[in-house]
């Protein structure tokens, strides 16, 4: 965040009470003001008016409007046979015009973010102007800009200027390609994701990027090369994008709707204010708007350091990705300002220190979005499994209460109405039409209550008394049942859970299938896993289709019975095509 830089450059002489690299009307050499080259001897001083040399010069030459300045580069540079280079190493200046001394008069050369990338005399991203044909070691600069002049000179060689473009071209092809990579991931998680986190931060690290690349000089050299004025202005409206996007970011990524209002609508309402900025900069006189912008960015920057530090004390893990990659932004930020003021040396690291710290900053929060990405995943898992558990808890009462309600009613119409029964009968011996007829209610009433409770699986064993269900089931339908039941002696827990499991598939096949053949088979299987009770329910019905919810409360009870005792149950069906059964039940023979 250049622009916070900036502004603290600005503010450093009251906040630390030392000069900042701006030049104040003395003469400083190269061991006072932070010039970064140390081999060469540099002196300037700002002067009150035009040079007198160059007063003679034709006036839209003066036109611009800034701080005029001579320099005086060390003795023997016109001399050499070497080429020589005047940088200013600090690319986001407005404009500078220098004047050189030549032969036939003087050489007048423009650059900065005013000028167009085309006019420049060397097509390089830093500020440069040759030194060749130069008469004498004293030249002028006239220097616009809207901020405080930051106006640090260089003097390389042909050699170091072409190393520094290859080595320019190099870095930031790098890193923007990693920037652009995470764009592009981040951008395709959104897709798939539909989470709004990711498609702030993409907009977020673009606009960002944005603001880098016109900092940097590289937007400048290879995106707008012909457009005059136009690199601050681009900066500021990607500032103000920024600015937007980063308050939205945030209240998404650590869900500040949900656990502060309070701090929502204070970033909510941060976020707009950029935007209304936007207009002004346009004007002619753009100054007043950079200025707000650059409050507003601190503000914001402060506002959020704020609360990524309240909610990572709060325990909240994507607010610790936010609290670590401001820390190092802000550390970054300072020691950029240390370095601007001379007070530490400069090196690659502290030169391109900012551009480290916003790939890192990027590539901090694109893990913090995969953490809290993976966070969200474990904690629907987590609510599935609760929700799942609950379900178990809901069948296994059910299915508890039904067996109960069965066995007592089961119990009674045996052992009370039958025995009712069997005494009315008994007192009607002398008459035996009556007589007949409780019989076959006899019957029904033995048959219902060992469907409801299942005595005869006690009497017959399992086997024959899934042959009598099966049997009973279709009486008087016009679905014909091959039945081919073999398992043999079944321990009681498994026999009566695969009872009651028959018994409801049975009454659906009887009253939803509508076939006219149904295949029953059950047998005991033996595998690497123990003996279990294999039973294969098969019709050539309707069908239904299996991907809509045709499950009955009955049929759930009985698939979660059997799946809770560690079974499976598998239905296939479609329409037409009638439906099979499967379900497979270990058999605990201890």
């Amino acid at each position: 965040m250049n622009y916070l830089f900036v502004l603290l450059l600005a503010i450093s002489p009251w906040v630390f009470g030392q000069n900042v690299p701006a030049f104040n009307g003395e003469t400083h050499d190269a061991g006072e003001i932070p010039f970064y080259d140390a081999a060469h001897k540099i002196s300037a001083k700002k002067l009150t008016e035009t040079p007198a040399p160059l007063k003679s010069l034709p006036k839209n030459l003066a036109e611009p409007e800034g701080n005029w300045f001579v320099i005086k580069l060390p003795a023997g540079l016109e001399s050499s046979e070497q080429e020589w280079f005047l940088q200013i190493d600090f690319p986001n200046i407005d404009r500078v015009d220098f004047y050189l001394p030549v032969k036939a008069g003087w050489q007048h050369y423009e650059t900065g973010d005013e000028v167009s990338f085309s006019s420049w005399p060397v097509k390089h991203r830093i500020p440069s102007i040759p030194l060749s044909g130069m008469s004498g070691n004293t030249l002028y600069a006239k220097v616009s800009m809207a901020s405080l002049v930051v106006f640090p000179l260089l003097i390389v060689d042909k050699n170091e200027l072409e190393s520094q473009v290859v080595f320019s071209n190099s870095y930031y092809s790098a890193l923007f390609a990693v920037i652009v990579a995470l764009v592009i991931y981040n951008f395709s998680l959104y897709l798939f994701l539909r989470d709004s986190s990711y498609i702030f931060y993409v907009a977020y690290i673009l606009s960002f990027t944005l603001v880098q690349l016109s900092v940097c000089g590289i937007g400048q050299q290879y995106l707008w090369p012909e457009w005059n004025h136009a690199t601050t202005r681009i900066a500021l409206v990607a500032i103000a994008a920024t600015n937007f996007f980063l308050p939205y970011f945030v209240i998404h990524f650590v869900s500040l709707a949900s656990s502060h209002k309070k701090l929502f609508h204070v970033l909510q309402t941060g976020a707009w204010i950029p935007l209304a900025v936007i207009p002004f900069v346009f004007l002619q006189n753009y100054a007043y708007s950079q200025y707000i912008l650059h409050f507003v960015s601190v503000v914001n920057m402060l506002v959020i350091f704020a609360i990524a530090m309240i909610l990572t004390g709060q325990k909240n893990r994507p607010a610790a990705y936010l609290f670590i990659s401001y820390t190092i932004l802000f550390f970054a930020i300072f020691l950029s300002l240390f370095q601007q003021n001379g007070w530490i040396e400069t090196n690659f690291w502290v030169k391109h220190l900012m551009e480290m710290a916003i790939l890192f900053e990027a590539l901090l929060l694109s893990i913090g979005l995969a953490d809290r990405f993976n966070a969200l995943r474990m904690e629907n898992l987590r609510i599935a499994n609760e929700k799942r558990r609950d379900q178990e808890r809901f069948y296994g009462e059910l299915v508890r209460v039904r067996d109960k309600e069965k066995y007592d009613l089961g119990k009674t119409l045996h052992d009370s109405i039958s025995h009712d029964l069997l005494v009315i009968k008994n007192r009607l011996s002398n008459a035996p039409d009556l007589r007949d007829l409780v019989n076959p209610v006899m019957d029904k009433v033995r048959n219902i209550s060992h469907m409801m409770h299942p005595y005869h699986i006690e009497q017959l064993g399992f086997e024959l008394a899934a042959e009598a269900v099966a049997e009973q089931s279709f009486e008087g339908t016009e679905t014909e049942c091959l039945i081919d039941v073999n398992c043999g002696e079944v321990p009681e827990k498994e026999a009566v859970l695969m009872y009651s499991l028959l018994q409801e598939c049975l009454n659906n096949v009887v009253k939803h299938a509508c076939a006219s053949e149904c295949f029953l088979q059950i047998h005991k299987l033996k595998d690497s896993d123990g003996d279990r009770l294999s039973l294969s329910l098969k019709d050539d019905g309707v069908g239904f289709d299996i991907s809509v919810e045709h499950q009955g409360l009955g049929l759930r009870m009985a698939r979660y019975s059997i799946e809770s005792n560690g079974g499976t149950m598998e239905i296939r069906s479609e329409p037409g095509n009638g439906t099979r059964i499967q379900v497979d039940l270990l058999l605990n023979l201890k």
